[in-house]
């Protein structure tokens, strides 16, 4: 059953963003910040579905002072999935990931076939559950 997942953010100034994803299973909340984490230079502070997930254990969860992002400044990440049966559209989810790690986007994209992103694939779903299975784009917003 998917759940809502939302995630807090603090950048190395200071300053917080949050975001929110709907993914496969609770069970995969802790995984799915995880992913989250390797592709932000923000520290995550709080992740909850209905209830808080322990993000004690998440590795690398400091703020760092790279690229002299803030949490302001943001890579969206745009998924899709097949077409599901007696429906006309594919499904479709875009997330945003605050302070995005300068290895990752390149100007005003990102490659959509880098693992960062390829591993969100297997956690994250559209608001009713449909598989996604292809990363559309990865794009620099503010």
């Amino acid at each position: 059953m998917a759940v809502e997942l939302e995630i807090s953010y603090l950048d190395v100034n200071g300053e917080s963003a949050t975001n929110s994803v709907s993914i496969d299973a609770a069970a995969n909340a802790a995984a799915t910040v995880q992913l989250f984490k390797n592709t932000s230079n923000c520290r995550v502070v709080k992740a909850s579905i209905i209830t808080p997930v322990d993000i004690s254990g998440l590795t690398g969860n400091t703020s760092a002072a790279a690229n002299v992002e803030s949490a302001k400044f943001k890579m969206a990440v745009s998924l899709s999935g097949p077409i599901p049966s007696g429906a006309t559209q594919r499904p479709r989810v875009t997330f945003q990931i605050p302070a995005p790690l300068g290895t990752l986007i390149n100007g005003r994209s990102g490659d959509p076939a880098n693992a960062a992103f390829t591993a969100f694939l297997a956690h994250v779903v559209s608001n009713r559950g449909e598989v996604l299975d292809t990363v559309d784009s990865v794009n620099y917003v503010r």
